[in-house]
């Protein structure tokens, strides 16, 4: 099929639409991938300054056992393209988030502060 108007030609030959839907698809899961393991990396590289001294407030907390750094993983839903990146380890939450004893140690929401621009180039394929 042939079109022509206003100076532009187009032929359509073959259209290939569910095979380029599928391509988007998979390279948008791999760049998120990417993007998941950029942060994981870079949150347990945070937490990776030995203990004691302990952390200040506001600072990551110091790599005591390794625990904490062992249990930081990702994974990425690719039906959704939803990427997580986090621990399983309860006191991780009360370190990021803090307690009303305990002032936050942030270490997740540090690395993806720190390394937005990264994270973004990543997913925009850039």
């Amino acid at each position: 099929m042939r079109l022509r108007g206003m100076g532009v030609g187009l032929e359509l030959r073959h259209w290939k639409g569910e095979e380029a839907k599928k391509l988007i698809k998979l390279t948008a899961a791999q760049r998120l991938e990417a993007a998941a393991i950029l942060l994981k990396n870079e949150a347990k590289q945070l937490i990776s300054e030995p203990s004691p001294p302990p952390s200040a407030p506001g600072e990551p907390p110091g790599k005591d056992t390794g625990r904490l750094r062992a249990s930081v993983s990702h994974e990425v839903d690719r039906g959704k393209m939803v990427a997580r990146v986090g621990t399983n380890v309860v006191y991780g939450k009360f370190l990021e988030l803090g307690t009303r004893k305990m002032a936050a140690r942030p270490w997740l929401r540090k690395a993806f502060n720190e390394n937005y621009a990264k994270l973004m180039k990543i997913i925009r394929g850039k």
